[in-house]
């Protein structure tokens, strides 16, 4: 019974990681198809390293907060996948603006 309880506590939180994984999966298989590797590798050892730090703040505290236990790990997870989507979105729409340029034409009203 308590097992069932912790996968559904598990999964609940779990849910808030999906659309961020969701959209950096596209932009990750657009940069690919690009030849844009590097950045690619920078973010995901980048993400590895705020994923371990956000669960063990998140699950076992820091100075006198104690964290939130098992709750933790997937809102530790979900939060890596939200900065980790941002991080990619900004390296393509504000520092590497040409990555999108050379594929697509800006829109117009023409």
């Amino acid at each position: 019974e308590n097992l069932k309880i912790l996968v559904n506590t598990f999964s609940r939180w779990s849910i808030l990681r999906l659309y961020p994984r969701l959209l950096y999966g596209c932009i990750q298989q657009f940069c690919i198809s690009q030849k844009v590797i590097r950045p690619l590798v920078f973010i995901n050892l980048v993400s590895v390293v705020l994923n371990v730090t956000f669960n063990q703040v998140l699950i076992h505290g820091l100075g006198s907060w104690n964290g939130l236990g098992f709750q933790g790990s997937p809102i530790a997870t979900a939060l890596t996948s939200f900065l980790v989507c941002l991080m990619m979105i900004v390296y393509m729409v504000v520092w590497r603006t040409d990555i999108v340029e050379r594929t697509w034409d800006p829109w117009s009203l023409k």
